[in-house]
C-alpha cells in the first residue's frame, strides 16, 4: 500500500533532496507525493486529497509550515507531522512539539537521519492502518510527544533492573532516537540516561533500608552489573556509601 505524502517546501532544490533521498532510500513505492511550493497550495492539497504525512517547512510564502500544521492536525487528529528547517533553535522545535510534531529535522537533510525519520514514520503509519485497537498511551496524540514519553517512563520504571538503551526506548514509541531524548529532557528536565540511573538510585536507597540484602545484590538486582561502578554511582548521587546510608538509618 502507498501512503499519499504531502511535501510543503518553497525552495526547488530542497524538494529535489527528499525526492532524490526517497528513490536512494527505494521508497518510491511507498509514497504517493505531492508538492505544494507555499502553504496556501498545501492547504489546498490538504482540503481535496487524503493525506497521511505532512512533510513541511518552516517558512514558506503565504502560510507558515506551522500554521500549515495546526490547520492539518485540526482534520487528521493523527496525521504525521515532520518538520525541517534551516532554523537550529530550541523554540522552533519546541512549537513544532506543541502542534504534534513527529520529528523536526535541520537543513540540509542528513540522510542517516531522514532513513531513521522515515523507517519510523513508515511503522507508524503501517501500525495505524492495522486499524488495531491500543491502549490510550499507545496512540499518536497531538500533545507534542507527552504521550510517547509517560510510555518511555513507565517503561523505565516497571523495567529499571535490565539493560534499557535509548535505541530501544525510541524504536518502542516509533520515534527517533534524537527527537525523543529532546522531547523527554522537555517534558522531565533531564536525559533519559540520568533518568533511569535516578530511579535505579531510590529504588537502591529503598531496598537498603527495608531489606537485609548485602550491597553487591541490591547492586545487581536495580541494574548495575559491577559493584564498584554501584558504589560509585550511588555516593555520587546521595553524598554517601550504601554502607554509611544504611547505618545512619539502622
Amino acid at each position: 500500500m502507498a501512503y499519499n505524502m504531502l511535501i510543503a517546501e518553497d525552495e526547488k532544490n530542497e524538494y529535489d533532496l527528499v525526492i532524490f533521498l526517497l528513490q536512494k532510500l527505494n521508497l518510491t513505492d511507498a509514497f504517493n507525493v505531492f508538492h505544494a511550493s507555499n502553504g496556501k497550495q498545501a492547504l489546498e492539497i490538504l482540503n481535496r486529497t487524503p493525506v497521511d504525512v505532512l512533510l513541511t517547512d518552516i517558512e514558506m510564502p503565504f502560510v507558515s509550515g506551522l500554521d500549515l500544521a495546526k490547520k492539518a492536525r485540526e482534520n487528521n487528529k493523527e496525521l504525521p507531522i515532520l518538520f525541517f528547517s534551516c532554523y537550529d533553535n530550541f523554540s522552533y522545535a519546541k512549537t513544532a512539539l506543541s502542534v504534534g510534531a513527529c520529528n523536526y529535522m535541520l537543513k540540509p537533510l542528513d540522510p542517516g537521519e531522514f532513513e531513521e525519520t522515515m523507517d519510523s514514520t513508515l511503522k507508524l503509519l503501517d501500525k495505524t492502518n492495522q486499524k488495531k485497537e491500543l491502549p490510550p498511551i499507545d496512540r499518536f496524540e497531538s500533545d507534542g510527544g507527552k504521550h510517547s514519553v509517560e510510555l518511555v517512563k513507565r517503561y523505565i520504571k516497571a523495567n529499571y533492573n535490565k539493560d534499557i538503551s535509548l535505541n530501544s526506548l525510541a524504536e518502542m514509541v516509533y520515534l527517533n532516537t534524537s527527537y525523543l531524548s529532546t522531547i523527554f529532557k522537555a517534558e522531565t528536565g533531564c536525559g533519559i540516561n540520568k533518568y533511569i540511573k535516578n530511579i535505579r538510585m531510590e529504588k537502591a536507597k529503598e531496598m537498603l533500608l527495608t531489606t537485609n540484602m548485602k550491597i553487591s545484590d541490591i547492586g545487581f538486582s536495580v541494574g548495575f552489573r559491577n559493584d564498584s561502578y554501584f558504589v560509585k554511582s550511588f555516593r555520587d548521587h546521595f553524598g554517601k556509601t550504601p554502607e554509611k546510608v544504611r547505618n545512619m538509618e539502622s
